[in-house]
Protein backbone atom coordinates (compact mmCIF):
# COMPACT_ATOMS: atom_id res chain seq x y z
CA UNK A 1 0.00 0.00 0.00
CA UNK A 2 3.12 1.96 0.71
CA UNK A 3 4.22 2.07 -2.67
CA UNK A 4 1.03 2.69 -4.30
CA UNK A 5 1.25 6.09 -2.39
CA UNK A 6 4.28 7.01 -3.39
CA UNK A 7 3.90 6.34 -6.99
CA UNK A 8 0.82 8.50 -6.71
CA UNK A 9 2.56 10.96 -5.32
CA UNK A 10 5.19 11.22 -7.42
CA UNK A 11 2.94 11.14 -10.32
CA UNK A 12 0.73 14.15 -8.99
CA UNK A 13 4.33 16.07 -8.80
CA UNK A 14 5.27 15.36 -11.86
CA UNK A 15 2.28 16.34 -13.66
CA UNK A 16 2.14 19.68 -11.54
CA UNK A 17 5.72 20.15 -12.25
CA UNK A 18 5.37 19.85 -16.32
CA UNK A 19 1.95 22.47 -15.96
CA UNK A 20 3.29 24.56 -14.54
CA UNK A 21 6.72 24.69 -17.17
CA UNK A 22 4.26 24.21 -19.82
CA UNK A 23 2.16 27.35 -19.01
CA UNK A 24 5.31 28.86 -19.06
CA UNK A 25 6.46 28.12 -22.03
CA UNK A 26 2.99 28.77 -23.54
CA UNK A 27 2.72 32.43 -22.11
CA UNK A 28 6.78 33.01 -23.32
CA UNK A 29 5.38 32.18 -26.66
CA UNK A 30 1.89 34.07 -26.59
CA UNK A 31 4.47 37.09 -26.19
CA UNK A 32 6.75 36.09 -29.00
CA UNK A 33 3.71 36.45 -30.92
CA UNK A 34 2.53 39.49 -29.82
CA UNK A 35 6.14 40.99 -30.77
CA UNK A 36 6.05 39.68 -34.15
CA UNK A 37 2.71 40.76 -35.12
CA UNK A 38 4.12 44.49 -33.90
CA UNK A 39 7.67 43.76 -35.37
CA UNK A 40 5.68 42.70 -38.93
CA UNK A 41 3.47 45.99 -38.47
CA UNK A 42 6.39 48.31 -37.84
CA UNK A 43 8.18 46.76 -41.47
CA UNK A 44 4.84 47.00 -43.26
CA UNK A 45 4.26 50.46 -42.45
CA UNK A 46 7.92 50.90 -43.63
CA UNK A 47 7.65 48.91 -46.50
CA UNK A 48 4.56 51.50 -47.56
CA UNK A 49 6.55 54.71 -46.33
CA UNK A 50 9.64 53.37 -48.73
CA UNK A 51 7.43 52.52 -51.71
CA UNK A 52 5.71 56.40 -51.23
CA UNK A 53 9.52 57.69 -51.30
CA UNK A 54 10.17 55.11 -54.62
CA UNK A 55 6.81 56.89 -56.20
CA UNK A 56 7.70 60.47 -55.55
CA UNK A 57 11.15 60.32 -56.33
CA UNK A 58 9.96 58.99 -59.45
CA UNK A 59 7.87 61.67 -60.07
CA UNK A 60 10.46 64.06 -59.59
CA UNK A 61 12.90 62.13 -62.32
CA UNK A 62 9.89 62.05 -64.90
CA UNK A 63 9.42 66.69 -64.17
CA UNK A 64 13.01 66.84 -64.71
CA UNK A 65 13.06 64.89 -67.85
CA UNK A 66 9.66 66.56 -68.99
CA UNK A 67 11.58 70.00 -68.44
CA UNK A 68 14.65 69.19 -70.18
CA UNK A 69 12.98 67.76 -72.99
Amino acid sequence: MYWVLLITVTVVLTLVITAAFGWRVFAAAKGLIRELKKTTQTLNDASETLRGVQEMEGVKAMRARAQHD
